[in-house]
């Protein structure tokens, strides 16, 4: 296929090739009829869909649905214009964030309110001009700028997450890279210069201090006591990563420097090959901290706009593999190279595999879907009985699924995964403690495949000696 460089001006629109086609439509159209049909709630989002999980429009689990919302709905192209009384109405069930944190009665997370200006912009219809939205939008910029209680401790130019540091005393990158792109996106449509240069600002600074250059990747926290600021190691989060690479697009885009190519293309890069498995497929570690969906919007303007091969080979692959991992009613597990979730899925887990099938359908509407492999149907399980670590499974297969207990108390140390032996590259490891829908029984923790069968081992460390009884408690794995 030939690539040429494309460089268009109205590029915060996320734009369709073409008319949907027997294959790719067919994924992309299951996500769209599962996110209007199950997951939304007149007005908002629900956050699991097993019983008497809450409905909102606030956080960052309904924010990132609202953004596969917006995939779907694209209101300057042939997105499809059913979203638009639901975009509305999601509009304006968003809570304001318009008073800057001052004191101890403000419990306001900065990743929180960030998250929530994006999603607004992302129902923000350029065909209406909703100034009214923009200003929602500008406000809640403004009243980040304004707090008190974030920019604060040993880098006080990067904010806490909780107001005054809380208990964590940790800083996100979630708050600086949705801040960046709320900003930058408020520049374009509205064609106000400060916004751009806002934006650029939190970038950079976003980049100073998160970006881990032996890695080539942006790890998601930075722990701040307030003597000194130190970056948590190998923490790298798919939704972050992938707003720092919209950012830096967009910042080339605006002729802000080539640099900006440079670090778009290197991060994701960098995603493709270091953060997933032996099939290319992401491998996305992180429980319920995480969403996947600015990574596949990300690798969409990659392929799209500058015409990227590597970034089309990665939506192309992960859409293919995700349909492997939809549930029977629709949505999609949060490892597409795992077998899909039997007894539950939630809104940050399910909204990743969504945008990755719509990327896929907007990308190459007419193309064949390939084969995500044989199915998990006839995966051998083993239960577990020992949970002593280290823990070591040896086997022979192509894919293994490591299953549990999503949302134990059991286990707030989580647990180290060594392939082969080596450690993946997100030492994010299995995190099973928490989840918003409470228990999650037979959850899939973990999911490895490779593109041919063989002999591999895995094995399971504690973070810490201390941390051996509550790392992880399998119930069994499955060997493909």
């Amino acid at each position: 296929m030939q690539r040429i460089l494309v460089l268009l001006a109205a590029s915060l629109a996320l734009a369709s090739c073409g008319p949907s086609g027997p294959t790719y439509g067919d994924g992309g159209k299951a996500s769209s009829n599962s996110l209007q049909q199950l997951w939304y709630a007149d007005g908002g989002w629900k956050l699991c869909l097993t019983t008497g999980c809450r409905v909102a429009n606030s956080g960052t689990g309904a924010a990132a649905l609202t953004y596969d919302a917006y995939f779907a709905w694209r209101p300057k192209d042939s997105g499809d214009a059913s979203y638009g009384p639901m975009m509305e109405k999601i509009a304006e069930t968003i809570p304001p964030f318009t008073r800057p944190c001052v004191d101890a009665t403000c419990h306001t997370l900065s990743t929180v309110a960030m998250a929530d200006a994006v999603a607004l912009l992302r129902t923000y219809d350029p065909n209406q001009k909703d100034v009214a939205g923009l200003a929602k939008v500008s406000a809640a910029l403004d009243a980040l700028d304004h707090s008190s209680a974030y920019f604060r401790g040993a880098c006080p130019d990067i904010p806490y997450a909780e107001p005054f540091g809380g208990k964590s005393m940790l800083k996100t990158l979630a708050t600086d890279s949705n801040y960046a792109k709320a900003a930058l996106s408020v520049a374009h449509y509205s064609q106000d210069k400060s916004y751009l240069d806002r934006g650029e600002r939190r970038y950079l600074t976003a980049r100073k201090y998160f970006f881990d250059p032996k890695a080539g990747l942006y790890t998601a926290y930075v722990l701040d006591d307030g003597k000194h600021c130190t970056q948590v190691p190998g923490q790298f989060q798919a939704g972050v990563n992938g707003d720092m690479i919209y950012a830096a697009y967009v910042l080339f885009v605006a002729s802000r420097g080539s640099a900006y190519q440079t670090q778009a293309t290197s991060v994701a890069q960098a995603v493709a090959t270091k953060l997933s498995d032996g099939r290319g497929i992401l491998a996305n570690l992180e429980d319920e901290h995480d969403s996947a969906e600015p990574l596949f919007e990300a690798f969409y303007v990659l392929a799209k706009y500058w015409n990227q091969d590597f970034a089309l080979d990665f939506v192309t692959r992960n859409a293919a593999a995700a349909e492997g991992a939809r549930t029977q009613n629709g949505s999609i597990g949060r490892f597409f190279d795992g077998p899909p979730p039997e007894d539950g899925v939630t809104a940050w887990q399910t909204s990743g595999g969504f945008a990755a099938t719509m990327a896929g359908q907007a990308l190459q509407p007419g193309d064949a879907l390939p084969s995500p492999g044989p199915d998990w149907k006839n995966a051998k399980f083993t239960p577990l009985k020992s949970q002593t670590m280290p823990q070591v499974i040896r086997f022979s297969g192509s894919g293994i699924a490591l299953r549990g207990t999503l949302g134990d108390p059991c286990c707030p140390a989580g647990a180290r995964v060594f392939i082969d032996g080596v450690e993946t590259f997100d030492r994010t490891g299995i995190r099973q403690s928490y989840s918003p829908a409470g228990k999650i029984p037979n959850s899939v923790l973990f999911a490895w495949q490779w593109p041919a069968a063989g002999k591999h081992e895995i094995r399971l460390e504690a973070k810490s000696p201390s941390d051996a009884e509550h790392a992880v408690h399998l119930s069994g794995y499955e060997v493909k």
